[in-house]
């Protein structure tokens, strides 16, 4: 989360405003901390989708480190996945 605040990677591509992208990555580490310590996926298709949400939110982090303008850049049918 502090990364994404320092750079300011614009999570409004992924959630809404109205989301608390806190309380997401939050529920995203708990499902994975599940995966990793316990061997355990409850929700394949969450896990799926938190999967792509990292992806997306990382290579978001990476354009913001070398200056590119993300809209650029983005494959707006992958960003579509994650618009609610």
């Amino acid at each position: 989360m502090i990364l994404l605040d320092r750079y300011r990677v614009p999570v409004i591509k992924i959630w809404s405003s109205e989301v608390n992208v806190r309380t997401k990555l939050h529920e995203i580490i708990n499902r994975r901390n599940l995966f990793i310590h316990q061997g355990k996926i409850d929700d394949y298709p969450q896990f799926y989708d938190d999967m792509a949400c990292l992806r997306v939110l990382i290579g978001l982090w990476i354009l913001k480190l070398i200056d590119c303008e993300e809209d650029e850049n983005l494959n707006d049918v992958t960003l579509s996945w994650f618009t609610k």
